[in-house]
């Protein structure tokens, strides 16, 4: 008899090992599947039609929906995003919750009116958070169309400018400390996780260290997006140095060239952080919008100062746009750079043509009067 069940109980183990195993790689996927669809995604409806239906293919569960209640129906003070209410007839996870709504996944229990398992929903407060954040991202993108569609109609003063400016990158360092908490943190709760199990169970070593793999890049990848959205080093490091770690990171991902160059170096020291961050985003954007339209082989930037402005210059080699032509998305985000150059009551050049490259030049005024030419 024993020697019955000793093969059966390892069979058992084996089988449970790999089952466990599957579901961390269907969980992990799933997750770094719809950070990655989160540029494809342009509005709520989108979101959540992908969102329930992964749901439903992960949980195998059924009647997967949105559900929205008015806040004034629901005990604000009990309730966080993430959290799984039970009903008779399944759950509701809280995905987003403001002043006026809240809004909920619905699904069916799982066959038999099998209970969610910790690791089911340990994943769903996972998705909660993501789909929380893709949502407050969209809104912000929405506020901020509406903001530069304003700006293109008319002029708006350097005060509101500045306003404004301080406004997003209050916002920024909120959504990026959100990020930090919540997604980054459970990726690398996940990440300990393989690595116990790695000590376990040898038998599937290469396929956890290929998950490691790309969980690793996801990591990579949000601290990043983080780093983007709130450059803490900017004080630590000042201006020259922080440009150049930036642009090191897309001479390492992108094709093109980057020629960077610096004169008067003496006069970017002691600026206010203002004044240095918003020339960090003035660059920022431009990088992006390089890397996503220019299809340049070459880049030129260029700090200088000259005659009591400070000057910076971008230049590209690639198929450049049609400025007279309306809502074309290649000069979008330059455009909308305005708001933060008024705000240091400074101006932007655009000299462009179709397959004639880029070239922009911004001009801020000095307002510190102790520096000479």
């Amino acid at each position: 008899m024993a020697m019955v069940l000793i093969p059966a109980c390892l069979f058992i183990k084996d089988f449970l090992a790999a089952y466990l195993l599957r579901s961390e790689r269907k969980f992990h996927s799933s997750l770094t599947k719809l950070s990655q669809m989160s540029s494809q995604l342009h509005n709520e409806e989108a979101l959540f039609l992908y969102v329930n239906q992964m749901i439903r293919d992960v949980l195998q569960v059924d009647n997967v929906k949105k559900v929205r209640y008015d806040s004034k129906e629901l005990d604000s003070q009990s309730l966080n995003i993430g959290d799984l209410q039970q009903m008779n007839t399944g759950y509701a996870l809280l995905v987003s919750q403001n002043s006026v709504a809240y809004t909920f996944i619905t699904f069916s229990y799982k066959g038999k009116n099998t209970q969610l398992n910790k690791k089911e929903r340990s994943w769903l407060i996972s998705v909660a958070h993501y789909t929380n954040i893709f949502i407050e991202n969209l809104k912000k993108t929405e506020e901020l169309v509406a903001e530069i569609e304003k700006l293109r109609e008319g002029s708006i003063s350097p005060t509101i400018s500045r306003t404004l400016f301080l406004i997003g990158e209050k916002e920024r360092v909120k959504l990026a400390q959100d990020i930090h908490d919540s997604i980054l943190q459970e990726l690398i709760f996940i990440y300990k996780n393989i690595e116990i199990i790695q000590n376990r169970d040898e038998q599937h070593l290469p396929s956890l260290e290929k998950v490691k793999f790309q969980l690793n890049e996801q990591i990579n990848f949000i601290r990043e997006t983080c780093y983007d959205l709130n450059p803490f080093f900017l004080k630590e490091i000042g201006l020259i140095d922080a440009l150049s770690t930036l642009l090191d990171r897309y001479r390492k991902t992108c094709t093109f060239e980057i020629d960077f160059q610096v004169s008067h170096v003496n006069h970017f020291a002691d600026l206010s952080e203002e004044f240095v961050l918003v020339l960090y985003r003035i660059v920022q954007e431009w990088m992006n919008n390089a890397k996503k339209h220019s299809k340049a082989n070459f880049i030129y930037i260029s700090l200088s100062y000259r005659h009591d402005n400070f000057i910076l210059i971008y230049e590209d080699d690639g198929i450049g746009f049609d400025l007279n032509e309306e809502n074309n998305g290649k000069h979008f985000g330059l455009l909308g750079l305005n708001e933060r150059i008024q705000s240091l009551n400074g101006n932007l050049s655009i000299h462009t043509e179709p397959q004639q490259g880029l070239l922009l030049r911004v001009t801020i005024p000095n307002q510190r009067n102790d520096v000479d030419d």
